[in-house]
């Protein structure tokens, strides 16, 4: 019963992810102000960015998509909510970062990170407040942003690189649908309750999403 009752729910949250995903391609996006701004040296590491006024210091969202850390990109961006936000004022960042086929994690995370950092080291010439960065996401890109939001500061103040010098804090977060933690023990839990029998294909594949060998080194 708990099992069926699992695939209901999995079911419903599918439904609302699609949903919302048609929803989001109703409105096309604006032309960005910087179209793919390179952050770092993938090919995924770029950035699309919206001034909210060009005449002022603003503060500044950035989105991080969703996708399983396997798809999606900067153009996942609801057209909605970054109109929503250009008219309170916010500027907007909407990055990619590099898939977890490409390069196990936690590089989308550390993607992210830098891309924050890179985004301050430009606050100057961008307009931009480095005080009132917050970020946003769904899904893989939801659990990214809680990441930022709740590690402690991960600039390296001794660093060459003045980006790597620059704060990894975030003024704010909001998420949906994310992941509140990606340690086993809390999914092992939740497969042998749901789903026996689950919890050595769990372990299997987590060891790959990570590129290591044992689980101590994936936790």
């Amino acid at each position: 019963m708990k099992q069926k009752t699992f695939k209901t729910v999995i079911a419903i949250i599918s439904l609302l992810i699609a949903s919302n995903f048609s929803y989001a391609q109703k409105k096309q996006l604006p032309t960005p102000d910087m179209a793919n701004v390179k952050y770092g040296e993938h090919q995924r590491n770029v950035m699309d960015v919206w001034f909210a006024d060009k005449s002022k210091t603003t503060p500044l969202a950035i989105f991080i998509h969703g996708g399983g850390f396997n798809y999606g990109s900067k153009a996942k961006l609801n057209a909605n909510e970054l109109s929503q936000l250009l008219k309170a004022g916010i500027s907007v960042a909407s990055i990619s970062y590099r898939y977890k086929t490409i390069t196990p994690l936690p590089a989308a995370h550390h993607d992210a990170k830098h891309a924050l950092q890179f985004i301050r080291s430009k606050a100057e010439s961008w307009g931009i407040n480095k005080d009132k960065i917050g970020v946003w996401g769904g899904s893989a890109g939801a659990q990214i942003c809680m990441w930022l939001a709740f590690s402690d500061e991960m600039a390296d103040a001794e660093s060459a690189n003045p980006i790597e010098r620059e704060s990894t804090r975030v003024a704010c977060v909001a998420t949906r649908g994310g992941q509140t933690t990606m340690e086993s023990d809390f999914w092992l839990k939740l497969l042998a309750e749901y789903s026996p029998g689950a919890e050595a294909e769990f372990n299997g594949s987590r060891l790959q999403i990570y590129g290591v060998k044992t689980m101590e080194e994936a936790n």
